[in-house]
């Protein structure tokens, strides 16, 4: 049995000091550095996977619209869309959230999906079922692996068994509930690791950021940049929707996202930084750099089956 709860909001965030859930403003963009023009607020989780979290005048227009349209709008409306429909995640336009999906159905071949048939389904019908890309093995960068370009990794699942063999009584076949793109997933996890440490000016002085031209789409070096966390401390699903923290490991700061820990994800190390100054003591405490998401009191009890699938390779 595993214990999913709703989403809640950030209830710890150190060492920052904010009131009503937003950080100060930065009068910069803490992707290029940019200071003039028109700077926009930036979630450091997107409000649409829970985060409440902001950080004030913190983007440039320019690289705002790269990471809007290349990035969180293919991953929030169309990746996590019918899990973030069917578990209600938070919207900024609940009148419009959807109410249908037109869902590919077929059944598994080895490792093809055969789509049989294309069903319009009530969002209440579909399965409680996300995929995402995942590791076997640590950042490349932190095991001395060489600079190379894709992703040599595996596939993780969380799948509600019920549910899915309701579905498939009902419609006669699975849903393609299964399609991520590595890429927009990976650079969305990428930006969220930057956000975390760049929020804070004083990390931009400790500090050398890595990813921005991951973010950016420039770099697809998945493998070196990111990996598994082989030490992620105990999981907390009863006290957790997503889960952040930072370490220092030699000369880098790395950051450990599981934006679905709730139900089991992995942890995936981001390397994010260099330091600049290995003589001079940093400004920020990052031994108590970390974000828990609280719970809300409604909860219910769901099974899951987890897999890893065989290994995969992208480019």
């Amino acid at each position: 049995m595993a214990r999913w709860f709703k989403i809640g909001s950030i209830t710890s965030v150190s060492p920052h000091s904010f009131k009503s859930n937003r950080l100060p403003d930065l009068n910069y963009c803490i992707y290029c550095g940019d200071t003039g023009g028109s700077l926009t607020e930036e979630h450091i989780v997107p409000l649409a996977l829970g985060g409440d979290l902001t950080v004030g005048r913190a983007s440039c227009q320019k690289c705002q619209t790269v990471i809007n349209e290349e990035v969180e709008t293919k991953a929030l409306r169309q990746m996590f869309l019918p899990w973030r429909t069917i578990e209600n995640y938070p919207t900024r336009n609940p009148k419009r959230r959807q109410k249908f999906f037109d869902v590919e159905i077929g059944h598994p071949d080895g490792a093809r999906f055969e789509t049989e048939k294309t069903v319009r389904v009530p969002a209440e019908d579909f399965p409680r079922a996300i995929a995402l890309p995942s590791f076997w093995k640590p950042p490349g960068i932190l095991t001395s692996r060489r600079y190379s370009s894709g992703w040599d990794g595996k596939m993780w699942w969380a799948i509600d068994g019920e549910s899915l063999k309701a579905f498939e009584k009902k419609y006669g076949g699975w849903p393609t509930f299964m399609h991520s793109v590595t890429e927009v997933y990976f650079r969305q996890l990428a930006k969220i690791a930057h956000c975390f440490i760049f929020a804070n000016p004083d990390c931009k002085d400790d500090y050398r950021p890595l990813l921005v031209d991951t973010i950016m789409g420039r770099d697809h070096s998945y493998d070196f940049w990111m990996g598994l966390d082989e030490n992620p401390g105990a999981a907390q699903p009863e006290a957790n929707l997503f889960r952040i923290r930072a370490d220092i490991i030699e000369k880098y700061m790395v950051v450990s996202v599981s934006l679905f820990h709730g139900v089991g994800e992995p942890d995936i190390q981001i390397v994010v930084g260099e330091r600049r100054d290995s003589d001079r003591a940093p400004r920020v405490d990052y031994d108590v750099l970390s974000v828990e998401v609280g719970y809300s009191s409604s909860a219910e009890l769901w099974n899951l089956q987890r897999q890893d699938a065989n290994s995969c390779r992208a480019s």
